[in-house]
């Protein structure tokens, strides 16, 4: 009688293998039940999108453009934000003779560089300030605004400097 354990060639025995082709098969089918598992669970990931509304006009977004604020405009925007000041309108006509631009950089002072646009903050002392509250002082509008503030905590004391051209 033969004894199965044995090589044939070598006549050796043989490591007994346990479970044979049945834990083989086992392995595989688990193996293939998971990747399936994963497939079915797995959200579809878009590749495309596409809209099925009706074709609209096509968006133009307008990046880095400065538009010119005429010495009106500018008067308008200060009476909006200040509620009718003419002081507010006259000080920003003696610190930055009504300009928030020149030859298209914002205007700086000439005594103190860091006097920033059309109503000259100060960007040493006010300009944390500014960011924290999400203001750029180097645009126009946020400039009025933060110029809002100051004048709201301390009056017309930031522009004292220019006092004598404003006061009547």
């Amino acid at each position: 009688m033969k004894n199965k354990n044995r090589d044939k060639i070598s006549g050796r025995f043989r490591k007994q293998k346990k479970g044979g082709l049945a834990k083989t098969f086992c392995g595989a089918l688990f193996i293939l039940c998971y990747v399936f598992a994963l497939v079915v669970t797995t959200p579809p990931i878009p590749i495309a999108v596409t809209n099925a509304q009706e074709p609209q006009e096509p968006q133009v977004i307008l990046i880095g453009i400065k538009y010119n604020w005429t010495e009106e405009r500018i008067t308008q925007e200060i009476n909006t934000v200040f509620g009718n000041n003419p002081t507010m309108v006259r000080i920003a006509k003696c610190e930055s003779a009504m300009m928030h631009e020149k030859e298209g950089k914002v205007v700086r002072g000439k005594v103190d560089p860091d006097d920033t646009g059309l109503m000259q903050i100060n960007k040493r002392y006010h300009e944390k300030h500014a960011k924290r509250l999400g203001l750029n002082l180097e645009d126009i509008k946020d400039n009025i605004t933060f110029a809002k503030i100051l004048f709201d905590q301390s009056g017309t004391t930031p522009w004292s400097a220019s006092k004598k051209c404003w006061s009547l």
